[in-house]
């Protein structure tokens, strides 16, 4: 019986949350700040700030593992634009990735090669009332869960050989328990002091991208070609085609060089001269 009103209480509310009706928009929270005695440009202004404020750093054991990453475009995305969105970042992250649309939200996402193979990047564009909103994530849950794993395997290994050892089970189990307790300090000191390295410099690249694909969006909204880096790699891949230069005659002679044709006479058709 609990666990027939658990389900009837859960498909209740995920049938509330589909159909309650949508936010208030800027302007109508703005007429409502109004109507309370707030200046309509603080609410915008804070609406902007939350907007632009980044999502916290998922942990696991207090090591971060997702980083994330929110910027709101005042103009909207067209087609076009979101071709250059897509060159710029199989540009930045040197893969292809996968690129498609669900409904209206598009996205792009890819999968680290080689040593970053357990890391995932995803970017997702939503269009919203006047223009989009870019979120861009990234993700090496897998690399952070697998080196505290196996240094959690290595510590437990080190006091188990370690135990052993100082029972007199045998002298010669303090060698492993070394290896073991170096090894886990290594794991630790690779997933605690990496993963924090590489936090920051995910934050400070994602800031940096986000700055070019704001740049495209308004360089699209304005009807204007592609910043000056898009131009050169399109230039890279179509080499220019040399204009056609006019054909000159060996001899250098013009046209009133050559014979005038003989005249042709018939009836009452003027005659008429022609050149070959």
């Amino acid at each position: 019986m609990r666990a027939v009103f658990a389900r009837a209480a859960e498909r209740q509310r995920r049938d509330e949350v589909a159909s309650a009706p949508p936010g208030l928009s800027l302007a109508e929270m703005q007429e409502v700040a109004a109507a309370a005695g707030i200046d309509p440009t603080h609410v915008a202004a804070a609406v902007a700030e939350l907007a632009a404020a980044p999502e916290p750093l998922k942990r696991i054991a207090g090591v971060p593992v997702q980083v994330t990453r929110v910027r709101r475009l005042a103009v909207p995305v067209s087609d076009e634009g979101w071709a250059r969105m897509v060159s710029e970042l199989r540009r930045t992250f040197n893969d292809d990735g996968i690129a498609g649309q669900l409904g209206r939200i598009r996205e792009w996402s890819a999968v680290g090669r080689g040593p970053r193979r357990d890391m995932t990047t995803k970017l997702s564009l939503e269009p919203d009332d006047e223009g989009a909103r870019v979120t861009i994530r990234q993700s090496a849950r897998d690399f952070a869960f697998g080196f505290t794993l196996a240094s959690g395997i290595m510590s437990f290994m080190t006091i188990l050989f370690g135990t052993m050892a100082s029972l007199g089970v045998d002298d010669e189990l303090w060698i492993p328990t070394l290896a073991m307790g170096s090894l886990a300090i290594v794991f630790l000191f690779t997933v605690q002091i990496g993963m924090r390295i590489w936090a920051s410099r995910a934050e400070k690249r994602f800031e940096s991208l986000l700055d070019r694909l704001e740049l495209i969006a308004r360089a699209d909204a304005a009807g204007q070609p592609a910043p000056a880096g898009h131009a050169r790699r399109v230039e890279a891949v179509a080499p220019a085609v040399p204009a056609p230069t006019p054909h000159v005659a060996a001899s250098g002679l013009g046209l009133d060089a050559l014979p005038d044709e003989p005249e042709r006479e018939s009836g009452n058709h003027p005659s008429r001269r022609t050149r070959a």
